[in-house]
């Protein structure tokens, strides 16, 4: 049996994807390979729902192992990577190298992409390899993209939050701001807690908030992951996101002191109103 996974989205959506294939490897003895044209049969995000219900009742789910299968979705659940996830850590140290690839412009492609194919190793998800800063209490934010499809969480719901933490200093994990909106959004906070910025690569802010003790999480499937692998995390703040279009997306338990959070999610202009009530 071979399994590939086809590139959507980012780190966090190669992350999640490279889970649910590899408990094919494991379950099923599967063999990774990195071309899509070596598979012939479509791995869904319905398909997986399906199998892993059956699995999470401990049935015997039957899969066709002379099949060649291509993981063709998203695969943002809690529940059957939970069940497996000492196996999948010790899958990941048996197979360092496996590639975790995003999508992104190709030479040759469309340029329908503003960003590169990245090329992740499987073993920066449970350790790295530099040094990085620790902070106890880390709030990652997903601005960006987020911003202009109206999913920006509104940044009042996120104070709520943060006004449990006192005086005590809070590191925001973000991508470096290069708006006038990023930049505001975050001077409201500066405006209101004590706060440090971290912006580095995917993989060191993914250690960052995956090596704190209190982790007040985004939308961000980067994000959801790091605090799924952490074994420092005692606190988890996690989005009560409701998205019923999303069957893929059921992910809201990383750590089993999870605290669900509730959300609102707010366009660019609603949000500025907000900001200038509030004198930013």
């Amino acid at each position: 049996m071979l399994v590939c996974d086809f590139p959507q989205g980012r780190y966090g959506n190669a992350i999640f994807r490279y889970l649910a294939s590899s408990l094919f490897c494991i379950l099923y003895d599967a063999d990774r390979t990195y071309e899509e044209t070596d598979c012939d049969t479509v791995f869904s995000d319905t398909d997986f729902i399906e199998w892993s219900t059956q699995i999470l009742y401990n049935n015997v789910s039957t899969i066709d192992t002379t099949k060649k299968y291509i993981f063709l979705g998203y695969y943002q659940h809690d529940k059957i990577f939970q069940k497996y996830k000492s196996l999948l850590i010790e899958h990941i140290h048996r197979h360092p190298n496996d590639r975790l690839i995003t999508d992104g412009y190709k030479p040759g492609g469309k340029g329908l992409y503003h960003y590169n194919v990245v090329k992740y190793a499987a073993i920066d998800l449970v350790q790295h390899r530099n040094t990085f800063p620790l902070h106890d209490i880390v709030v990652h934010l997903r601005l960006e993209d987020f911003v202009y499809v109206n999913q920006c969480i509104h940044p009042k719901y996120i104070a709520d939050v943060l006004e449990n933490f006192g005086e005590k200093q809070i590191c925001f994990v973000v991508n470096n701001p290069k708006t006038p909106f990023e930049h505001r959004y975050i001077s409201y906070f500066e405006s209101k807690f004590s706060i440090i910025c971290e912006s580095n690569d995917p993989v060191t802010d993914y250690h960052i908030i995956k090596n704190a003790k209190t982790l007040v999480c985004s939308r961000s499937t980067m994000c959801w992951a790091a605090a799924f692998f952490s074994d420092t995390l005692e606190t988890v703040y996690f989005p009560n996101y409701t998205n019923p279009s999303h069957i893929h997306e059921t992910f809201k338990q990383p750590i089993e002191n999870t605290v669900l959070y509730d959300i609102k999610l707010s366009s660019e202009y609603e949000i500025n109103v907000f900001f200038d009530e509030n004198g930013i």
